[in-house]
């Protein structure tokens, strides 16, 4: 388990690493020179959509750091019957373990007797393995289809990179 104080130091580091990019970036719109073709170039609507996709992309990194707690608080607030559908589609009783929010009821979990049964050290028995598997996997996907869509723009520019 990490220290709170490692983990302290850590988030600070990130927080002025962010105020830094804040700082660059703010000094570089006041500081651009006077270039036309440059600024036709690089139009102020691309600037924006950086800024958007770096915000973007730092929330998701920062939720995927306590991925299994967030969605434990959404299974959590999850209805019974969201829980029961999952629970079925996922082959999975309850969130960490076999009495951690289990729904009794649908066709997998449908005994207590059957929860209590379950290997408590087979991970893919209870839900938070697979359901931070698929989040994993989306999540990759998505920064991997953005990876593609630069290797082919890189590719129909001979693969001689954007510099």
């Amino acid at each position: 388990m990490v220290s709170r104080k490692l983990l302290g130091v850590w988030a600070a580091l990130d927080f002025f690493l962010l105020a830094a990019g804040a700082v660059s970036l703010a000094l570089s719109i006041v500081w651009r020179a006077e270039n036309t073709l440059m600024n036709l170039v690089l139009a102020p609507a691309y600037l924006t959509n950086a800024i958007s996709i770096i915000i973007i992309g730092t929330f998701i990194w920062f939720f995927t750091l306590q991925m299994r707690n967030n969605f434990h608080v959404r299974w959590e607030d999850a209805s019974r019957e969201i829980r029961i559908k999952l629970q079925d589609q996922l082959k999975c009783c309850g969130y960490f373990n076999g009495t951690d929010l289990v729904e009794i009821g649908g066709n997998f979990c449908q005994s207590t007797e059957f929860v209590a049964g379950l290997n408590a050290s087979e991970a893919t028995n209870f839900c938070v393995q697979p359901i931070t598997q698929y989040a994993d996997m989306t999540l990759n996907n998505v920064f991997t289809q953005e990876d593609e869509r630069f290797k082919k723009i890189d590719a129909k520019r001979g693969g001689r990179g954007f510099v």
